[in-house]
């Protein structure tokens, strides 16, 4: 098991919650955020299946 690649998938699942709450909040900065947090953990488990 890849301890690095468990932790990005942990991240992108923080990041995917976080972004649940922004649409339920209805903030557009907290929205963006959020879609910028998915973006940079999905690049990170892109790196580390390499």
């Amino acid at each position: 098991m890849n301890i690095k690649l468990l932790l990005n998938q942990a991240s992108f699942g923080v990041s995917i919650a976080f972004l649940i709450i922004a649409l339920l909040s209805k903030d557009v900065r907290y929205i963006l955020i959020g879609i910028v947090l998915i973006v940079y953990s999905e690049n990170k488990i892109k790196k580390s299946k390499k």
